[in-house]
This record gives C-alpha cells, sequence and structure tokens, in this order.
C-alpha cells in the first residue's frame, strides 16, 4: 500500500478497490479447480468488467504521458 503522503492517481485507486472486490466478493475462486483457470484467455477474470475497466484505465494513463 502507499504512503498515505504520497498522491494516488486514479488508476492506482482503482486498483486498490478492484483488488478489494476481487478477493472479498467475488464467486469464482471458488469455482475453479486451479487457480490459474481464473486467468486464462477464457477464463471467468478475463470475462470480468472490472479488468475491461483497469486495461481501459491503463490504456488512457498511457496515451497521457505521451
Amino acid at each position: 500500500m502507499k504512503e498515505e503522503h504520497e498522491e494516488l492517481t486514479v488508476t492506482d485507486i482503482f486498483e486498490q478497490i478492484k483488488h478489494e472486490i476481487c478477493d472479498d466478493f467475488c464467486k469464482y475462486p471458488g469455482l475453479v479447480q486451479d487457480q490459474d483457470d481464473l486467468y486464462k484467455e477464457n477464463g471467468p477474470c478475463s470475462k470480468c468488467p472490472l479488468n475491461k475497466l483497469q486495461s481501459d484505465l491503463k490504456g488512457e494513463s498511457k496515451n497521457e504521458s505521451k
């Protein structure tokens, strides 16, 4: 976790919230045999709207830094 005196970006805040949601509320880790199955190309995490939003945010931050 970042120090309190550091400024957090929108992406940093979103990643913290996403991890909390995934860790505390996601139903899929209990439904798969192997954790690696979550992250396969056609696994549940690949279809998660939070991951789509995260990749969109990362794309925007790369464009802003140019």
